[in-house]
């Protein structure tokens, strides 16, 4: 559910061609809704508002990423690419990066532990900058510029966060079903011919 309003201001119009072939006025219409409509889909490791893994202490990234969704939602884009930043900084701490470095020795650390391939390192330091020119420098980014740097981010929480959850639980099950199979009969020696 949700509600939607639609206004006209008498000062926003344009003008196109009636029927009779004459000019006739057209108020532009505002269309809002409430709530937001989402700008992007969440992951399905996030549909709960919180991120599937067994790491403990999550509650501040959790927090970030709602916050980070309902601004693109809200299409405070500006405010979104700084939350990207402060989600990838919380994520980076959860995974054992020390909180008071620069962000550039957290993501030398990230590639050093391998938790990011040399080839990513790119990625996450135009992520990084990004949140910064929004924080520092006033730079209002489009939507297609934020999918990207979102792509990022999410990639970064699967692959340290969440897959590597799913994989422990997959070989837990792969135990039990291993426990359940019962073993091969031991094969019997062939006799030997009598000649």
């Amino acid at each position: 559910m949700f509600a939607q309003s639609v206004s006209t201001n008498s000062e926003d119009y344009s003008y196109e061609y009636g029927p009779d072939g004459g000019d006739e006025r057209y108020y532009n219409e505002t269309i809002s809704s409430w709530p937001a409509k989402s700008k992007r889909e969440r992951p399905e490791w996030f549909s709960a508002g919180s991120v599937a893994t067994d790491l403990e202490g999550t509650l501040a990234l959790d927090a970030s990423l709602l916050e980070l969704y309902g601004a693109l939602d809200h299409e405070l884009y500006v405010l979104a690419s700084i939350g990207i930043r402060t989600s990838f900084d919380i994520a980076a701490e959860l995974l054992g990066i020390e909180s008071n470095k620069s962000f550039a020795e957290k993501v030398k650390d990230l590639v050093s532990k391998a938790l990011i391939k040399e080839s990513e390192k790119d990625h996450i330091d135009i992520l990084v900058d990004a949140g910064s020119a929004s924080a520092h420098r006033g730079w209002k980014p489009r939507l297609s510029e934020l999918d990207a740097l979102m792509d990022t981010l999410e990639g970064f929480i699967y692959e340290n966060m969440v897959l590597p959850t799913r994989r422990k639980a997959a070989a837990e099950k792969m135990a039990k079903v291993k426990a359940k199979v019962p073993p091969k009969a031991p094969r019997s020696k062939p006799k030997p011919k009598k000649s």
